[in-house]
This record gives C-alpha cells, structure tokens and sequence, in this order.
C-alpha cells in the first residue's frame, strides 16, 4: 500500500535538499526573503521609519550586540580586529529653506519642518481639466461604489471638481463614470490579466477618448495598478491618475486628499503647481545647469521571471 506524498521543505544548499516540515525548526531572527505582503510592508516601513538618531542609537547599541560586535571574540580579536562603538561623524550644514510662489507671485512660507500649508493657494499656472471620466473599479473591496448611479458618488466628484476650481484649475462639466466589474483573483492568473481585459473594455465604451481618467481603486493589488497603468500609458495613450476609493470617500481629511489629488492633474494636465522665487533659483542660471532626478528599481523577490532593474529619469 502506497503511503500519500507528505510535503517537504527545500532547506537550501548548494542542491536541493528536502526534509519533513516535522523535522525542521526555524531559530528566531532569521530573515524572510520571500515577498512580503502588503500589511507586513506596511509593518516593515512603519519601524524602518524612524529618526536618524534613533536608528544611531540602535545601531550602536542593539545593532552591534546582536551582530556580536560589542564584545568581538576571539575570531576578531586574533586578527588585531575591533569594533570601535561610536559612529563616524561627518560634517553637514542646514541650507538655507527655498521659497515658493504661487499664483500672482503670492508666497508660501516654508517652516523647520520643510513642509508648508496650501490652504488659499492658487496654482502658478492652472491648467484646463475639460475633457475627462471617472473609473470604478469593482473588485470585492466593501468601500466600493455600487455603481455610476450610487448617490454617494455625486458629492465625491462633485468635491473634488471645486477643489480643482478653487486650486485654480479651469474645470468643464460632469465627467462620464464607468465602471468595470473585475473578475476575481486566482492562482490561474497571477498577473490579473484578464481583469486588465476587462478594465480595458470598460474604458472602450468611452464615446471619446478622454484626456485624463480618474480611477478609484477598490484595493492596493498592485497587479490591477500596475497593469492598468501600463494599459493606459502604453497601449491607449490615456493619463490617469488613480486613487483609493476608501480614501477619497473618507469625511474626515477628504479636502486635504482632494487637494493632493488635485495637485498630481494639474501636473498631468500640463499645468505647474508652484515656482522657485527668483533669489532661489538664481544659482540654476549663473550657467548652464542640467537637474536630474533618478528612480532605481531592483526585482524583489516574487518579481515575474524576466524583470531587470529600471531606470526612470527626469530632465
């Protein structure tokens, strides 16, 4: 009598080599390479977020102990090798803070903490948001619309468009709202292709091709993110700018997200949110001066077979 296939566990090693999972045991501390999830990342970001000082402290305190520096054995010791417990001290300065100007050179004053308020401020140069739809996206999330016809969804654009319009954006009339009901996720379709398709159909439907789609995101799955994005961006020359529809229907902080949003079209739609005064850009034209800005991105674990690291530059 044959006994069922037990699963293993592959513990590495220059060959594969497989155990009984009863017969393995993971010892605390030991890295994950794997792909995290979303709620670990979050995890992850939110205890890597810390202030330069008490990463120092860490460093020099719990990093070095654990790494078994602060008391070097004998396989350092016998070498002549030490692990001094001070970090290196390099010399820095605070530049002075830059300042900004809005519509009618109207000024935004910058405080220590290199952040400012845009409450009242126009836009340097407002641009026009006449011809553009709204997307939802329908993928199980319980925040959803329950479609274009959803009562609840009129204030919301309705919100948003005013805010564009007191930023200083000239804004037309209602946009069309569509909405693209996706098929759900499975092991099958990894990449969520076919709920590609189907955002792909819904946009289609579009009498005319718009300028600029606004998408409510019904969850953080990156594949229908990314996917849409290489959709719209690729294939059918639309911009998009998308958004979670748990945030930008939330009461509590919706002007001040209407107002981020509001600041990313502007920019697609070919307008500029804010200008360098003239004393803080004048070292940009005492000769010719090219600013480059880099995005570096490396395959993670998970990544489809075939991904190379990409590099996204702004001249």
């Amino acid at each position: 009598m044959k006994h069922p296939e037990l699963p293993l566990v592959d513990v590495g090693g220059q060959k594969k080599n497989y155990l009984p999972a009863e017969l393995c045991e993971i010892l605390p501390d030991q890295p994950f390479r794997g792909k995290l999830t979303d709620e670990h990342t979050a995890n992850m970001i939110t205890v890597a977020c810390q202030p330069p000082n008490v990463n120092g402290n860490a460093i020099v305190t719990k990093g070095l102990d654990e790494l078994g520096f602060l008391h070097p054995g004998p396989a350092l010791t016998s070498f002549g090798v030490s692990i001094g417990p001070h970090m290196a001290v390099v010399p820095g300065r605070i530049l002075p803070k830059p300042g900004l100007k809005y519509a009618n050179n109207k000024s935004a004053s910058i405080d220590e903490r290199a952040s400012w308020n845009l409450r009242d401020i126009r836009f340097a140069v407002g641009a026009r948001l006449d011809k553009w739809a709204v997307l939802l996206i329908s993928d199980g999330g319980r925040d959803e619309f329950r479609g274009p016809q959803d009562p609840a969804l009129g204030p919301v654009i309705n919100g948003f468009m005013d805010m564009c319009r007191k930023s200083g954006m000239g804004v037309g009339e209602q946009p069309p709202v569509v909405a693209a009901s996706l098929p759900r996720a499975n092991r099958a379709d990894p990449l969520r292709k076919s709920a590609i398709a189907s955002i792909r159909e819904t946009l289609m439907t579009l009498k005319s091709k718009p300028a600029l789609v606004l998408v409510m995101l019904s969850s953080g799955d990156k594949n229908i993110y990314e996917g849409l994005k290489h959709l719209c961006d690729v294939y059918l020359g639309v911009a998009t700018v998308c958004v979670h529809v748990a945030k930008i229907r939330k009461e509590k902080g919706q002007l001040q997200y209407f107002a981020n949003v509001a600041l990313k079209v502007n920019m697609k739609m070919g307008g500029v949110n804010h200008k360098l005064d003239d004393r803080a850009s004048q070292w940009l034209s005492a000769m010719p001066t090219m600013v480059v800005g880099m995005d570096v991105t490396h395959p993670g674990p998970g990544s489809a077979r075939g991904t190379r690291e990409c590099y996204f530059c702004d001249v």
